[in-house]
């Protein structure tokens, strides 16, 4: 009966001790993390609501924020890390520990791995250093950034090509820091952050309609397949088409535009090859106005070159030039007068055309003037040899010591013919406005 009454006794002080020890821990954990406990990855086993965040208050916030890769073609995302260290001043409001943890059942939990984590965001920042950080986020940096293309039409080597919209990945950063300013405070306020979207922040292509562009491909293609016959005179005439007639036109809001830099080389380069002199060329304004009118066409077109054909009092006298001999020979009324020997171009600089051509200019002390030099000349006799105006003449040469032989293959002029400053003078003298110039090899 004795061992019975002891027993009894005894399972009834081990039930007051187990609910005491219930009670306790209970009591204990409805105000302190059990153990094995991380709170945003810091340790809080056996912390209370005051040590756990004055734990969270020296470490960094981190908000996930999503964002497009540099192709602006996925979706990533990517913590921002706000520091407190640096003066934003955030820190997380925890709440009561049992938010988080069910004090009833704290015994069953004592051994289990509890990961728990709170969003709820208190404190204030300091908006420059806020601003600081944010400039380091992967979608602010400008390697980073592309700008969204338009769906539109390309002008290639190839031909007409269709470039399909893109969005790419062009963030406007005020509006960013806006948007996470705007987060923060409403977090302040006591709403729950976790992640922060930018995604409505990215600039997207205007136009993304291919349909109408595709259509255009062939009626735009009809002006790039189309040929201009031009006739040069009677017996000469080119075809400008394929590559070459490309080249003098460009696309612009998925228009064909004429180059215009390239139409006035194009025009030169045809002026330049076939116009006889100065006083026989091809009209150049009138070349590019026809050129102009038809480059745009849809369909083949034929183009007359006008000439410029003048009539030139000659003189009794001539100057007869040689390229081979590098020799220059001066005559009157057929009579040889005086030779000199002189320096021309060469085909590094420039080489006069062969044929006729009459003096039309004749000055002293004249000063030279080009994009790479200056030079000041005692005797100037120049005539044009292009219709766009290119001045060509005889001159003295005093930086030169020798004139003649091969000279002219190593150390040639710029393009006019040069002279020894008496040879220069002699014809200075002997010539007038009009004098025939004979240029051959």
């Amino acid at each position: 009966m004795k061992k019975k009454k002891i027993l009894a006794l005894s399972m009834i002080g081990l039930l007051l001790f187990t609910a005491v020890l219930y009670l306790l821990g209970f009591l204990y954990f409805s105000r302190h993390f059990l153990p094995h406990t991380t709170l945003n990855g810091v340790e809080t086993a056996f912390l209370n609501q005051e040590e756990t965040e004055k734990m969270l208050a020296i470490m960094p916030v981190k908000l996930q924020v999503i964002e497009k890769d540099a192709n602006g073609t996925d979706t990533v995302k990517e913590d921002l890390v706000l520091l407190n260290s640096d003066g934003i001043d955030l820190h997380y409001e925890i709440g009561e520990i049992s938010g988080y943890q069910e004090a009833l059942t704290w015994f069953l939990d004592l051994f289990k791995e509890k990961e728990l984590n709170c969003r709820q965001i208190s404190g204030s920042y300091d908006k420059e250093k806020l601003k600081g950080l944010l400039d380091d986020l992967y979608c602010m940096r400008k390697d980073n950034q592309h700008m969204p293309i338009d769906a539109h039409l390309e002008l290639t080597k190839e031909g007409l090509k269709l470039v399909e919209a893109e969005d790419g990945s062009y963030i406007d950063p005020d509006l960013v820091r806006q948007m996470i300013e705007n987060a923060l405070d409403q977090a302040l306020q006591g709403e729950e952050l976790n992640e922060i979207d930018l995604l409505p922040a990215y600039a997207a292509a205007q136009n993304t309609e291919t349909e109408d562009l595709k259509n255009k491909i062939s009626s735009l293609q009809k002006i790039l397949d189309k040929k201009i016959h031009i006739t040069i005179a009677e017996d000469q005439s080119v075809t400008l088409q394929g590559s070459e007639l490309q080249e003098l036109l460009m696309m612009q809001d998925n228009e064909l535009q004429i180059e215009d830099g390239k139409l006035e080389s194009y025009a030169n380069s045809l002026v330049d090859r076939y116009s006889i002199s100065s006083n026989e060329y091809i009209v150049k304004s009138s070349l590019k106005d026809s050129l102009r009118n038809s480059l745009l066409r849809d369909t083949d077109s034929s183009i007359e070159c006008q000439w410029v054909r003048q009539t030139v009092q000659r003189s009794s006298s001539l100057i007869e030039v040689s390229y081979s001999q590098q020799k220059l020979y001066y005559y009157e009324n057929g009579e040889l007068i005086f030779t000199s020997d002189v320096v021309t171009g060469n085909e590094d600089t420039e080489i006069i055309s062969y044929g006729t051509y009459y003096v039309q200019h004749m000055k002293r002390n004249a000063t030279l003037v080009s994009s790479t030099y200056t030079e000041h000349v005692d005797y100037w006799i120049g005539f044009d040899y292009e219709s766009g105006g290119h001045v060509l003449g005889f001159h003295d040469a005093s930086w030169r010591n020798a004139f003649g032989g091969d000279i002219w293959r190593s150390d040639p002029s710029h393009g006019c013919i040069n002279m020894p400053t008496d040879k220069v003078a002699m014809l200075y003298e002997a010539v007038d406005i009009g004098t025939e110039i004979y240029i051959h090899e």
